[in-house]
């Protein structure tokens, strides 16, 4: 239960910092015009007029520690290129914090203080539920925060960013809408590989693991199929179908074992087969009804739908990250690095999976 607990609240610190690529700084370099003498005592990073602190550093680490503590990891020693990279990574994740600090306030997005008080009650409904599900377990509460090195205001400070974040998505992606020539497009496009049903048909079976049981319902069924789904209630061993007498409704070809399969579909319609052995036991199986050929799903309201909201989605996305993107060109010159932490250009590794360079990915719609 703890390490449930304690998953969901440490994505909130350390998803970004953890998941980052290896390559760093490309898109938060600070201007070389300017000097690191410009940063504050106490400070690691300046974004504009808001300083990136030694302790907020020192916190995310520790909070790294404690996470590689929890998985019994060995965490890097001090002077390593592997405990520099991971600093580095966890100051790019303040830096991108408080760049998308700096760009909710260009678009007048706020959270309130309410607002903040709202996301935490509700994460900690969630991390630590009360009974009944009601509320929360103060106890495990504490827990997951000592486990994880995290104090309350850290706690809110994230949640904090989190709320910003889904603010900023809803407001930079707020114009974006999908058509139903799009809809339609999009469909045609992709109607053989995504929208197609294969042959399938409904039918219905008897499951029992010994033959002879198999042979003596069989020759019951070859002289009174209605006796069917009682018989099935009373003797099948499969769970997922013996209370609806059998009943497997539409079964597609193809996506279930070999033998089953070349029954189903090989059968007269009412016709009740002789059993046929599987990895499972025996079946007996009956063709309810005639085999409905593969063909496309069509364009209902419901697909319309969720088509739409699939198209909607990838295109928020798209413009959420171009947004981010832009404003870390725009706060380049205006980010500064105390000296010695710097992020380090590295050439991009092909097979890495960060976004942004190694920064925060831009603002989602996912906590």
């Amino acid at each position: 239960m703890t390490d449930h607990l304690s998953g969901r609240l440490r994505r909130l610190t350390l998803a970004a910092l953890l998941a980052l690529s290896a390559t760093v700084g490309a898109a938060c370099g600070g201007d070389d015009s300017k000097s690191a003498a410009d940063v504050p005592e106490g400070s690691v990073a300046v974004v504009g007029e808001v300083d990136v602190t030694k302790a907020q550093l020192d916190e995310l680490m520790a909070q790294a520690k404690a996470s590689y503590t929890k998985e019994k990891r060995d965490y890097p020693k001090v002077g390593t290129a592997e405990y520099t990279q991971l600093q580095q990574q966890a100051l790019q994740y303040l830096v991108s914090q408080a760049q998308l600090s700096a760009g909710a306030e260009s678009l007048d997005v706020q959270v309130s203080a309410a607002d903040i008080d709202k996301g935490v009650e509700e994460l900690k409904a969630q991390v630590a539920p009360g009974k009944d599900g009601k509320g929360f377990d103060a106890a495990a509460y504490e827990k997951v925060l000592k486990e994880q090195n995290l104090s309350v205001e850290q706690v809110r400070d994230q949640v904090e960013q989190r709320e910003l974040a889904k603010r900023i998505y809803d407001k930079v992606t707020v114009d974006i809408k999908v058509d139903d020539a799009a809809v339609t497009k999009y469909y045609n496009a992709n109607k053989k590989t995504l929208y197609t049903t294969p042959d399938s048909r409904h039918v219905r079976h008897i499951l029992v693991k010994k033959k002879a049981l198999a042979d003596q319902l069989y020759s019951q069924l070859a002289e009174d199929d209605s006796q069917f789904a009682a018989l099935a209630k009373k003797n099948s061993e499969d769970p997922g179908s013996k209370e609806n007498g059998g009943d497997l409704t539409d079964v597609q070809r193809n996506q279930t074992v070999p033998e089953f399969d070349k029954v189903v579909f090989s059968i007269e319609t009412k016709v009740v087969s002789k059993p046929v052995k599987t990895q499972y036991g025996f079946h007996i199986i009956e063709a309810l009804e005639p085999i409905k050929k593969a063909g496309a799903k069509p364009l209902d309201a419901a697909l319309k739908t969720q088509i739409s909201q699939q198209l909607q989605k990838t295109q928020k996305d798209k413009a959420a990250e171009k947004w981010f993107a832009d404003l870390q060109k725009d706060l380049k010159e205006q980010t500064e690095y105390a000296e010695g932490f710097a992020p380090v250009e590295k050439p991009a590794d092909p097979g890495a999976t960060g976004t942004g360079g190694g920064t925060q990915p831009a603002p989602t719609t996912t906590s």
